[in-house]
């Protein structure tokens, strides 16, 4: 799962540093592009924290 979301994070960015190329850095668009970047990121921090820690035991 976490090669999955990782892939979709790189493909975002990807498409972020796209469209902010070619509607500038201060565009609407370029901003909801990264928002879309942060949101991924986010999720998978919040599964990371929620997914049960492992011990020895």
């Amino acid at each position: 799962m976490s090669d999955n979301i990782d892939t979709k994070i790189e493909q975002e960015r990807e498409q972020a540093r796209a469209v902010c190329d070619l509607e500038g850095a201060n565009s609407a668009d370029c901003a909801a592009a990264w928002d879309v970047v942060e949101e991924l990121q986010a999720d998978k921090s919040h599964k990371q924290q929620s997914a049960p820690k492992k011990n020895s035991l």
